[in-house]
């Protein structure tokens, strides 16, 4: 996985427990898609993304999903980058 230009070793379980603890900062996000764009086993995901926390603090973020999928349908590729454009 490559989150805004550094590398993590990701795997199912590793990124649930990162997403789990993600969680305990998060109290509601939501997301604006844009156009998606698929070419075979590879897509990319325009966003923007809406993230209201615990402590009330409010961010927004344009951001960019890209993902590969191997033969056998797994994720081989996950590649984001956020942007924060606000904080609110």
């Amino acid at each position: 996985m490559i989150a805004n230009g550094k590398t993590y070793d990701a795997n199912y379980d590793n990124y649930f427990a990162f997403l789990n603890q993600f969680r305990t900062s998060i109290e509601k996000i939501a997301y604006d898609l844009g156009s998606l764009i698929v070419e075979g086993k590879k897509a990319a995901i325009p966003m923007k993304a809406y993230i209201t926390r615990v402590d009330k603090s409010k961010e927004i973020f344009e951001a960019i999903l890209i993902l590969e999928w191997d033969q056998d349908d797994k994720i081989v590729l996950w590649h984001e980058v956020y942007l924060k454009i606000e904080n609110c």
